[in-house]
C-alpha cells in the first residue's frame, strides 16, 4: 500500500459517524456538545428525569442542559437546660436553572446547622436554641419562621421554628413538656420527603424531640447532666434533576 493509499484509509476511518460521536465526550450524553457528570452523588432515574442526590459534598459539571435543584441546610444544636430547640434548615428550590460554567462545580452538603451551597445559592442552616439560664429558653427559628419563646423559671423551651412554621412558645408551670417544633415543609417534586422540621424544647425533667428528616433542629436539652447544648440537628441534602 501506497503512503498516499494508507492516508486515505486513516482519513475514511476516522470520518466514520460513530468516530466523530465518541470523540471527546464523557458521562451522560445526550446529544453532541451535552453533558452531565457528577462526583459524589447518587444517580437514579424516575420517569423521564434523571435524579442526582448528594448527602456529602461532591461536583456536578453541566453542558447543554438547565436543571432543577432543591436544596436544604442543616438542622440548629440544641439548647441545654430547659433549653429552646433548634431551628429546622431552609429550602430552596430553583427550576429551569443554567450553571454558570460547563467546568465542575462545587456542591456543598451542610452538616448540623450549616449552610448546603451550588453555583451561587445556597439554603441556610436553623439557629442553635437557647440555653436555659433560669429554665426555658428561646428556639431559634428556622427557615422563614421564628422559634417560639420560652416558659420561664424552671419550666419549658420554645420550640425551634421549622421551614414550614412557627415553633411552639414554652409552657409556664409545665416542667414535663417544651413547646412543639415548627413544622417542615415538602420536598416535592423531589423524592425527600418533609424536609426542614424544627425541634422540640426542653424542660426541666425531659429532653424535647428532634425534627426529623433533612435538616431537622435538635430537640432542646432537660435540666440535669444530659441536657447539655450543642448537640448539632440533622444534616442538609442537595438533589438535582434534569430531563436527558
Amino acid at each position: 500500500m501506497s503512503h498516499r493509499d494508507s492516508l486515505i484509509k486513516k482519513y475514511k476511518e476516522l470520518s466514520k459517524p460513530m468516530d466523530i460521536m465518541n470523540v471527546g465526550f464523557v458521562g451522560n450524553v445526550g446529544s453532541v456538545g451535552k453533558l452531565v457528570e457528577s462526583t459524589g452523588a447518587v444517580v437514579s432515574t424516575s420517569g423521564a428525569y434523571t435524579y442526582y442526590k448528594w448527602e456529602s459534598s461532591g461536583t456536578l459539571t453541566v453542558a447543554g442542559y438547565n436543571i432543577e435543584m432543591m436544596l436544604i441546610g442543616g438542622g440548629g444544636s440544641k439548647g441545654g437546660y430547659a433549653g429552646g430547640g433548634g431551628g429546622g434548615g431552609r429550602k430552596t428550590h430553583i427550576s429551569g436553572y443554567t450553571p454558570s460554567s460547563t467546568n465542575a462545580i462545587s456542591v456543598t452538603v451542610a452538616g448540623g446547622g450549616g449552610t448546603s451551597s451550588y453555583d451561587g445559592n445556597s439554603a441556610g442552616g436553623g439557629g442553635g436554641g437557647g440555653d436555659g439560664t433560669n429554665g426555658g429558653s428561646t428556639g431559634q427559628g428556622g427557615g422563614l419562621h421564628a422559634g417560639g419563646t420560652g416558659g420561664g423559671d424552671y419550666n419549658s423551651g420554645g420550640g425551634g421554628g421549622g421551614a414550614g412554621g412557627a415553633g411552639g412558645n414554652g409552657y409556664t408551670g409545665n416542667r414535663y413538656n417544651g413547646g412543639t417544633g415548627g413544622s417542615g415543609t415538602s420536598s416535592s417534586p423531589f423524592p425527600l420527603g418533609t424536609v426542614g422540621a424544627g425541634g422540640r424544647g426542653g424542660s426541666r425533667y425531659n429532653i424535647g424531640a428532634s425534627g426529623s428528616g433533612y435538616g431537622g433542629g435538635r430537640g432542646g436539652g432537660n435540666w440535669n447532666w444530659s441536657g447539655y447544648g450543642g448537640s448539632s440537628g440533622n444534616a442538609g441534602v442537595v438533589m438535582m434533576r434534569v430531563i436527558l
